[in-house]
């Protein structure tokens, strides 16, 4: 298809079809005139902030392959699709890049362990992750999809990627959803500054501008009605509108006292009990769940988080001592417990003597839950804009659906930590830890809403087993 005939706009087409048309052709895609505009972009660098469900990879990994398989110039032309991870790069690129590049490489040429394909015209095709950015010292690089720049690290592209691409006057395209004003916000600013017009280039579009082609206008707006339905109004906006939210004051925007703990919440000794665990010393807590599901004629099912209950200790807290108090308030308890929290295991010092503050919990609870007692631990922590997200949206949705209550008189502590934990002042949305008293409720309940009620398209994890 010529430039011209990219550039413009194609009708609307449904799913089936598209599906149809990429079995056969591995590199299809349908454009929408902006995703078109980026990929015949040639400036060096560029800049795509692009709604959740949007295309935004999959026209990356077409002009990422393009690029590779046009190269008559370079004997060791070497681009690379990085991500945060290594396991987030593999997923998200290794097997489609496979498929799109089938019959241009041996299979001898081809690394499982490295994630890297060598081309019979000299190209090289990598995917590596950002938890490894080391990997582009060394060797000169010609081009860098970066995906999911806000979730890196701030120092990985300048100190690691920028250097490497140095020699070669290589690019770098940079996109992702944006995750508040952080450093991705300002590399945008920049890229849109007309001083910089020469080298580099901003791309945007919402889900709204891009979906209807792939699913048709109808089906697309209902998807978006449901995802507004999970996501409280910022959250939305950033998600699916790529809005590089200026998050200020109170961190749980979306938490009223007078709407979400009012009410008294009724325990069910025999529904299951979730316990959820920051791990601290001054204050040590614990906030104790329960998930209550009612049946609606019209309208979402109404499934609620209820915080029920929390135990708080002060001063000298540990991990010990929280599960005994664990046990004496919640020990008679007949159903399922299930166990939340930081990934991390009290890497923060709770937990000096005898392993792992999960190893205790284990210890203290089993002896009495027996085999009712099972562990929800992740081996990392979801980004903290990611948890937080997911907390605001349970609250209030965009919508205006509200799906967690917190009981007043038996978790008051945990009311006042969602009232006063605060952001940082710099609108990048990150947490402001400076109030020693404050957050670790909030925390708590944030890795149980991250995990059990996740946003669409944000992070997920394996579990750890204890």
């Amino acid at each position: 298809m010529s430039a011209a005939g990219l550039l413009a706009p194609p009708p609307p087409i449904g799913g089936r079809a598209n599906l149809v048309k990429a079995v056969e052709d591995p590199l299809f895609f349908d454009h929408h005139v902006k995703q078109a505009r980026y990929e015949l972009s040639r400036k060096r660098f560029n800049v795509v902030p692009a709604g959740r469900r949007s295309g935004k990879t999959k026209v990356a990994k077409r002009r990422g392959c393009k690029m590779a398989m046009s190269n008559t110039f370079w004997p060791d032309f070497r681009i690379a699709f990085t991500a945060p991870t290594y396991g987030q790069v593999k997923r998200i690129y290794w097997e489609d890049l496979k498929k799109m590049l089938h019959g241009l490489y041996r299979d001898r040429d081809k690394s499982e362990s490295d994630l890297m394909i060598k081309l019979f015209n000299g190209s090289e095709v990598w995917c590596i992750g950002m938890d490894r950015p080391d990997r582009f010292e060394g060797p000169s690089w010609n081009w860098v999809f970066a995906d999911e720049v806000a979730n890196m690290k701030p120092e990985a592209i300048e100190q690691h990627v920028m250097p490497a691409l140095s020699e070669r006057l290589g690019g770098l395209d940079q996109y992702g959803v944006p995750e508040g004003r952080n450093h991705y916000y300002k590399t945008a600013q920049f890229a849109q500054e007309a001083e910089n017009a020469d080298e580099w280039m901003y791309h945007h579009w919402t889900s709204l501008e891009v979906m209807p082609m792939y699913l048709g206008l109808e089906q697309a707006e209902l998807e978006l009605e449901r995802a507004k339905r999970r996501m409280d109004p910022l959250t939305f906006k950033q998600e699916y509108e790529a809005d590089f939210i200026h998050f200020i004051g109170r961190a749980y925007h979306a938490f009223e006292r007078e709407v979400h703990a009012a009410k008294r919440l009724q325990y069910d000794p025999r529904a299951p009990l979730h316990l959820c665990f920051d791990f601290n010393v001054e204050p040590g807590v614990s906030a104790i769940i329960q998930e209550r599901r009612e049946q609606r004629i019209e309208g979402p099912r109404a499934d609620k988080t209820l915080v029920i209950g929390e135990e708080v200790i002060q001063k000298s807290s540990t991990t010990k001592r929280i599960c005994e108090k664990i046990l004496k308030n919640w020990g008679t308890h007949q159903g399922q417990v299930y166990c939340y929290g930081d990934a991390t295991g009290g890497a923060r010092g709770s937990a000096k003597v005898r392993g792992s503050d999960w190893d205790i919990i284990k210890q203290i609870l089993r002896p009495k839950f027996k085999d009712r007692l099972r562990f929800r631990v992740p081996r990392k922590n979801p980004p903290e804009r990611v948890r937080v997200n997911a907390v605001n949206s349970r609250f209030c949705s965009a919508s205006g659906f509200s799906r967690m209550y917190i009981d007043p008189v038996n978790a008051p502590e945990t009311a006042t930590d969602f009232d006063e934990t605060m952001v940082k002042k710099d609108g990048s949305g990150e947490i402001d830890k400076s109030n020693s008293e404050r957050t670790h409720l909030s925390d708590s309940v944030g890795y149980y809403v991250a995990k059990r009620h996740p946003i669409d398209g944000g992070y997920t994890t394996e579990n750890k087993q204890i």
